[in-house]
C-alpha cells in the first residue's frame, strides 16, 4: 500500500497514451503522486487535479525511502500544481531531449524547465525537488522526466 508522498506510474489505453509512449519512447505514459486516502494529484492537459488511485490498475509504486518531513513537502508541492496544465509541445519537449540530450535547442529547456505548465512525470519530479528529494543525479536537462524515467528507479 502507498504512503502519502510516494508516486506511480502506470500505462493506459487510447490514442493520447500511444502517443505519450511513442514520443517518450516508454511503455509508461502516465504518473502521479499519492496524497493520501484513495487519491492521486496528477498532471493533465487541463490543469493538474486529483482522482483516485482504484481508477488505475497495475500501479508500478515508487520504493524511496523518504522521511515523514518528506512525504508532508511532497504532497503539499502536488497539491501546489493543482490546476497547473500543458499541452502537447511538452511531450515534444521531452522527446526531443531524450534523443538529443545536451544538443536540444535553448528554447526546449526553457520550456522544460517553465513551471506554469508540467506533464504528469514533471509535476512527480517538481514535487519532489520542491521537498529537496532529487530523483535524478545523471545530468539531465531539468524538467526532461518521462514516465518511463520515473519507472526506472523503482525497477
Amino acid at each position: 500500500m502507498p504512503q502519502p508522498g510516494d508516486y506511480g506510474v502506470v500505462r493506459t489505453s487510447g490514442w493520447a497514451a500511444r502517443l505519450i509512449q511513442t514520443v517518450t519512447r516508454s511503455t509508461y505514459n502516465h504518473a502521479f503522486v499519492f496524497v493520501g486516502g484513495d487519491a492521486v494529484v496528477e498532471g493533465r492537459p487541463s490543469g493538474a487535479g486529483y482522482a483516485s488511485a482504484a481508477s488505475y490498475r497495475d500501479i508500478l509504486w515508487s520504493t524511496i525511502p523518504l522521511t515523514p518531513q518528506e512525504r508532508v513537502s511532497i504532497v503539499t508541492a502536488a497539491t501546489h500544481y493543482l490546476g497547473t496544465p500543458y499541452s502537447w509541445v511538452d511531450c515534444v519537449a521531452i522527446g526531443l531531449t531524450d534523443i538529443f540530450g545536451w544538443h536540444v535547442p535553448e528554447v526546449v529547456r526553457k520550456r522544460l524547465n517553465r513551471r506554469d505548465r508540467m506533464m504528469c512525470s514533471q509535476l512527480v519530479d517538481s514535487a519532489y525537488l520542491a521537498a529537496g528529494v532529487h530523483l535524478f543525479a545523471d545530468g539531465r536537462v531539468p524538467g526532461d522526466v518521462s514516465p518511463a524515467d520515473l519507472a526506472g528507479i523503482v525497477r
